[in-house]
């Protein structure tokens, strides 16, 4: 990490291994999340042939987390959000340990309810992972900190997926479930260990009640619907959330039982297409000033498309994953073309609710109502055509993009730390 060369002094040094030990308690955790996600996905599938059975293990996974947020980003600012991150993470380990005890495919509804509740606690955990990196990237006042951070987030992605397959197929779910123990329970000590006085916490905010959250993220949003200029970038976005939030759910049944029967491969791909959205970031960072905004976000969205179609007509591991690759280089490419564009939706002091934060919200829940519909919907008209669906509705809205967002360039500020500025967003499972 080359903002942490340099001389040292005693300070110095001991912020710089407060910042990597908080550094590496949230890419730990992330590892051992993606490992046991991808375990789940593969075992709840093979286990009832459903995909319907599969949306209900992601619903599970996340649900508390979204219905928690608002609670626990006020937690985690009020109170230390150290001690806050470090008792979610032993509860969450705790939750988890009834998976040992996983034997057979009757064991399906204590899988769903474990799971569950295990994700209970992760609202506490990212929001304190947000916090204490926030402040320590605001205290050392560096671009390179949040350019790094998102290139471990990026191999996370890559990595914890190809772990997870590796270890599935050596000892299975209770193999998993002891890699995600080890992980999460280090991720805490490491988070004990983070504390430095680099780390500043913002301060408390002001105590709201969860309906007075939600009615401000809901008139953020509809604020962000009035305008114009923004209008046409928030319902990509949404549509976008919708499409993806439950396509992983018809992936899984197409890679498991659908394509490759019986082979665990659900992690090489997903691993894939971490690897393309990293491309896809380096892509976009050299390509940004060269077009408008119009045309990347409508290139990023056809390649999405492009990537999809492919991989739903793919008989073979080699191919789905370099599909899986280009439907991440999309995605990847997608994500930071939007990031002007939501970042301009905050800095408009005249609106009091966060825009941005309303965006979120709203796009969270769309992901959430296409995981409860598209598990029926691939059972019904098989995971091959449900993909092919999502294909086409993506490249529709390409041609939306094309026509309707406002070409403009990006101020040079928001511009030069895009690639940065979604690392709070990248998924940790």
């Amino acid at each position: 990490m080359a903002s942490m060369s340099g001389s040292s002094t005693p300070a110095s040094t001991a912020s710089r291994r407060g910042l990597l030990s908080l550094w590496m308690a949230r890419d730990v955790y992330a590892l051992g999340n993606w490992v046991v996600l991808v375990a789940l996905l593969t075992w709840t599938y093979r286990t009832r042939e459903s995909a319907a059975v599969v949306s209900m293990l992601m619903l599970g996974q996340l649900l508390p987390p979204f219905l928690l947020g608002p609670v626990a980003g006020y937690w985690v600012n009020v109170r230390n959000a150290r001690a806050v991150g470090i008792g979610a993470q032993v509860l969450r380990a705790a939750a988890l340990v009834p998976l040992l005890r996983v034997a057979d495919n009757n064991d399906l509804k204590l899988v769903l309810v474990v799971f569950a509740l295990a994700s209970v606690p992760s609202a506490f955990v990212r929001a304190s992972h947000l916090v204490l990196l926030r402040g320590a990237i605001d205290s050392s006042n560096t671009a390179f900190l949040k350019r790094d951070l998102f290139a471990t987030g990026i191999l996370t992605m890559v990595l914890g997926p190809y772990a997870g397959t590796i270890v599935f197929s050596i000892d299975g779910l209770h193999g998993c479930t002891v890699i995600v123990l080890i992980a999460t329970l280090l991720s805490a000590l490491l988070l004990a260990l983070s504390h430095s006085s680099s780390v500043a916490v913002p301060p408390a905010l002001p105590r709201r009640s969860l309906a007075r959250t939600l009615a401000d993220l809901s008139t953020g949003l509809a604020i962000a619907l009035q305008r114009p200029s923004a209008r046409p970038v928030v319902i990509i976005r949404l549509v976008v959330a919708l499409v993806a939030g439950g396509l992983v759910v018809a992936e899984v049944a197409f890679m498991v039982w659908g394509l490759f029967t019986g082979v665990e491969n659900v992690g090489i791909v997903l691993a894939s297409e971490g690897m393309g959205m990293g491309v896809g970031a380096i892509i976009y960072i050299f390509v940004r000033r060269r077009f408008p905004a119009s045309i990347l976000i409508a290139t990023a969205l056809v390649i999405v498309a492009f990537g999809e179609f492919g991989f739903a007509i793919s008989a073979a591991l080699k191919a789905a994953a370099c599909l899986g690759g280009v439907v991440g280089l999309g995605k990847g490419m997608l994500s930071l073309s939007l990031v002007p564009f939501v970042a301009d939706l905050s800095a408009d002091d005249s609106s009091a609710p966060s825009t941005s934060d309303g965006l979120d919200f709203a796009a969270e829940a769309a992901a959430l109502v296409s995981i409860v519909a598209i598990g029926p919907l691939t059972d019904s008209i098989t995971p091959r055509f449900t993909i092919v669906l999502a294909s086409i509705v993506t490249m529709v809205l390409a041609l939306y993009a094309f026509g309707s967002v406002p070409d403009r360039e990006a101020p040079a500020e928001v511009a030069r730390t895009a690639g940065n500025e979604i690392f709070s967003s990248l998924p940790t499972a």
